[in-house]
């Protein structure tokens, strides 16, 4: 006869198509051992039930175990052979022999009457389909894993713009600003945030609408262009319908920095602030620095180059100190700056100064022009005029000029000086010190010097007695304006 399926050839007694596999379809009217089996009555089905079962199998129970080659249990057809009965209740004897009888169907009609290279590509169909299987049931459970994690970049972004990456957790007082980065980055593991009925994550879970928490333990470095800092902590995170959300700021449990430079900066430091006496900040430049590591302990030994500027003087030195390393307080400096080099470059040259006053029955009016002078000298041109008002006053009319010199003094640092000025020839002689500024009217503010002179020119006499001039004022620098008019 033919298969229905494909209409290839099928010998008398197979069950299924050789060709294709597929189940045979036989007319019961046309089997003889069918209607012979169907018309002839079955004996043990007249028998008294003494509650065992015949030792003869039915004739179909005994062409399926011989059309699919395995043997039968002859007392009960659905238990194994050696097994006396099977138990419906437990593991594979309860499987019905019916289906047994089919997986060893459809496997004998897969490979029947097959070559070995058509068996050998009909298992390895077989076993592609389970690997396929596999990895799909594998994709599922990793999905699964997967998306109750955090993921490593949402946490990451979230870490990078926190206060510690921002600010990092080293004063920078000596160092140059500089941004700091993330270098390392990982997860070491993360739980859910398990509610333990304190205030703590009861306020946690009320402020997140009692959404899933889940915790994340983190660590890795950051550094910017002066430290490093090696760090862990955590980072807790909520989930709602719209994935993980941020819950609070970023942790640090633990962090170590390092130094990678010395110091590059020194305008903070309290010694070179002010000295004593000066109002004016120092500058600085050409700052250089060593970085020393002894046992894990740091140091740096910096210098630098500091000017201070006055009106009257500029005065530069070099400066070097040395600094420990502190993981929190950074660079602090231990003991007293040392100062060398220190030079003075005077700023008195072309300035001119000039006192006057009226009344009382006299007008005078005296000027300093100070100007270099050999030897690191100053001299000052100087004029002192006085004219009586009436020619009844007991002021005398005066008229002196001539050249004092002198050498200034004065200490770094400090915004003050002297410069005693002398002239022999006239016997004429000035003190002079750094007066407070002072304004004046459609100039401003300008400064002045605080001058004592002395002479030995009579200036007036009073009932038959000459006085000399002598005398303590303040002389008012004359700007390029006044000079002018």
């Amino acid at each position: 006869m033919k298969c229905q399926e494909c209409g290839a050839d099928v010998a008398e007694g197979d069950r299924h198509c050789t060709a294709c596999g597929a189940l045979i379809q036989r007319d019961d009217a046309t089997d003889p051992e069918g209607s012979a089996s169907s018309s002839e009555p079955d004996d043990s089905a007249t028998d008294k039930d003494d509650g065992c079962s015949s030792d003869k199998p039915s004739s179909s129970s005994e062409k399926t175990s011989q059309a699919h080659g395995f043997e039968q249990n002859p007392k009960d057809p659905a238990a194994p052979v050696g097994v006396e009965h099977a138990d419906i209740a437990s593991g594979p004897a309860a499987v019905p022999a019916k289906a047994h009888s089919s997986i060893a169907a459809a496997l004998f009609a897969i490979f029947k009457g097959a070559s070995p290279d058509a068996r050998r590509k009909r298992v390895a169909i077989i076993a592609g389909a389970i690997a396929v299987i596999c990895i799909l049931i594998g994709v599922v459970v990793f999905t699964s894993i997967a998306n109750s994690n955090v993921p490593e970049e949402v946490v990451k972004k979230d870490f990078e713009k926190s206060s510690f990456v921002k600010k990092g957790s080293v004063l920078s007082t000596y160092c140059e600003e500089s941004p700091y980065k993330i270098k390392e980055f990982k997860l070491d593991g993360q739980e859910d945030v398990a509610d333990t009925g304190g205030i703590d994550t009861a306020l946690l879970h009320s402020a997140t609408g009692n959404a899933k928490l889940r915790n994340v333990h983190i660590s890795g470095k950051i550094a910017n262009e002066s430290f490093e800092t090696t760090f862990t902590g955590h980072v807790c995170y909520s989930k709602d319908g719209n994935g993980w959300k941020l819950s609070g700021d970023p942790i640090t449990d633990t962090h170590t920095s390092i130094p990678l430079k010395g110091v590059s900066k020194m305008e903070d430091t309290s010694s070179n602030q002010f000295h004593l006496g000066s109002s004016v900040k120092p500058e600085f430049s050409d700052v250089s620095s060593t970085l020393d590591e002894n046992d894990g302990s740091y140091t740096s030994t910096a210098t630098v180059k500091v000017k201070y500027s006055f009106w009257f003087a500029d005065d530069t030195a070099v400066n070097k100190q040395k600094f420990t390393f502190d993981e929190d307080g950074g660079w602090t400096p231990q003991g007293d700056v040392k100062v060398s080099d220190t030079k003075t470059e005077w700023k008195l040259s072309g300035k001119t100064f000039e006192y006057s006053k009226s009344g009382f029955g006299r007008d005078l009016t005296m000027s300093l022009a100070l100007k270099d002078s050999d030897g690191g000298n100053l001299s000052a041109a100087y004029t002192i005029v006085q004219k009586a008002s009436s020619a009844s006053s007991a002021y005398k009319d005066l008229n002196l000029s001539g050249t004092a010199t002198g050498k200034p003094a004065h200490k770094y640092g400090e915004d003050n000086f002297t410069l005693p000025l002398n002239d022999p020839d006239q016997q004429v002689s000035f003190k002079v010190g750094r007066g407070y500024p002072q304004t004046v009217a459609g100039f401003g503010e300008v400064n002045t010097l605080d001058v004592s002179y002395d002479t030995k020119a009579a200036y007036m006499s009073f009932f038959g007695s000459e006085s000399h001039l002598e005398g303590h004022s303040t002389f008012t620098e004359k700007t390029a304006e006044s000079k002018a008019d």
